[in-house]
């Protein structure tokens, strides 16, 4: 029987490790490294790259903006107006699970043209959004997305099979 351990001592100890121990009970028992655990460490290595950075904090933000009932029906009503995707409404990241980050930025391509207008017409001065800081909020989170930067750092993230079609 094989069991995966991650590399911390206290799991992968020959004397006193969970391994050691289990192996004294049962020897039939043979310790394999995981090697997902290092992965993942890898993983969240990366996501301290100050541009990864950026673009999972973009992500949430979009996430957090489209919580809002009222913008979300906004959203929704723009991405059934591209009748390309089934997908209606942004993604939230969870911050234990790697794919989730790998949906919600190939959700965010795919709903790129729907979020920038669905942002462009809460941020217009004609709105029915009275609140001027949603207003506002709407166009900080617009600047971000049109940075250069942000749609390359989606892009190379995204999935292979993520279609991007932007039309202005």
């Amino acid at each position: 029987m094989l069991l995966g351990y991650d590399g911390g001592a206290n799991m992968r100890g020959s004397l006193n490790g969970v391994q050691a121990l289990i192996t004294k009970r049962q020897n039939l028992c043979v310790y394999v490294h995981c090697w997902a655990q290092s992965l993942n460490l890898a993983l969240v290595n990366t996501c301290k790259l100050p541009i990864v950075a950026k673009h999972i904090s973009l992500l949430k933000e979009v996430g957090n903006f489209f919580v809002s009932p009222k913008r979300n029906q906004i959203l929704r009503l723009q991405s059934q107006k591209l009748k390309s995707t089934k997908k209606q409404t942004v993604r939230a990241i969870c911050a234990t699970r790697w794919t989730s980050l790998s949906e919600s930025t190939e959700t965010f391509l795919t709903l790129l043209p729907a979020i920038i207008k669905s942002l462009q017409i809460i941020a217009s001065p004609n709105s029915t959004f009275a609140a001027r800081s949603t207003r506002t909020e709407a166009r900080h989170i617009l600047n971000n997305i049109l940075n250069f930067e942000q749609i390359l750092t989606a892009t190379v993230r995204a999935p292979p099979e993520t279609t991007f079609r932007f039309k202005g």
